[in-house]
């Protein structure tokens, strides 16, 4: 995972491949899923779909279930397999009995402060995945985990208040979760931060701030920072016009 997304070490898409291949052959279904998009984008290495529906069916029998929902779509639209919904159908109820399951168990964890369960089961009823759609358990879930500090808690009500979902869309509220996370390091908060200072959305719009944000996360490796630092360089916007510089972030 470090690096498949440059994380700590320089980004490269064959030794992630070299390493998902390992932890896949010992029977990691996050790593044979890993692998498989993989052989489905042709990340470094030819595209292969055959071998990335054995690897999603093989990380799928070894119970993770957003590989068994993904399944269950492939064979309900026939996406590059022939159709077949009795397939897509079964599928399906193995991962909402996947989801049901770890909603039970995330809820007795996060019921005890465990921080990654109470964003994991946060994010299940925000997505409706095994349970109710909710967003306001989502949101509770999500304070729960930001109390105790962390930035991607605080970087999903963030979220929640920019788009209005559970809460009246507030975008001074959205700011200010973005900016606890961006401080934190959290990427993608300090891209949204950056964006809303861009867009003068909840604060005062600062191309000043938005590049200053734009260049914290690109220097990270978030793929959506660098495309958009690249536009402020192309047009001029809170820095002098440099298409070279905008070429070099694309």
């Amino acid at each position: 995972v470090l690096y498949h997304d440059g994380k700590g070490v320089k980004r490269s898409s064959k030794k992630a491949v070299e390493w998902f291949q390992k932890a896949a052959n010992g029977g990691e279904p996050m790593a044979q899923y890993r692998l498989a998009t993989m052989y489905h984008r042709g990340e470094g290495m030819a595209f292969n779909f055959t071998k990335a529906m054995e690897l999603y069916r093989m990380s799928g029998n070894g119970g993770h279930a957003m590989v068994q929902y993904t399944l269950g779509s492939m064979y309900q639209r026939g996406y590059n397999i022939a159709r077949d919904h009795l397939e897509a159908a079964a599928w399906y109820q193995r991962s909402t009995a996947w989801y049901q399951k770890s909603a039970a168990w995330y809820q007795k964890a996060a019921d005890q402060g465990h921080i990654k369960s109470q964003l994991n089961l946060g994010l299940m009823y925000q997505n409706g995945d095994g349970v109710t759609q909710d967003y306001r358990k989502a949101i509770r879930l999500y304070e729960m985990a930001s109390r105790q500090g962390d930035s991607k808690a605080c970087r999903k009500l963030g979220f929640m208040y920019e788009n209005g979902y559970g809460v009246t869309l507030d975008y001074s509220k959205a700011a200010e979760w973005h900016q606890n996370a961006a401080h934190k390091g959290n990427t993608t908060a300090q891209y949204r931060l950056g964006s809303l200072y861009r867009s003068g959305k909840g604060v005062a719009r600062d191309y000043i701030k938005t590049m200053n944000w734009y260049q914290k996360a690109a220097d990270l490796g978030h793929i959506k920072a660098q495309h958009d630092l690249g536009l402020l360089y192309y047009y001029g916007e809170g820095v002098s016009k440099n298409i070279s510089k905008a070429m070099e972030w694309w």
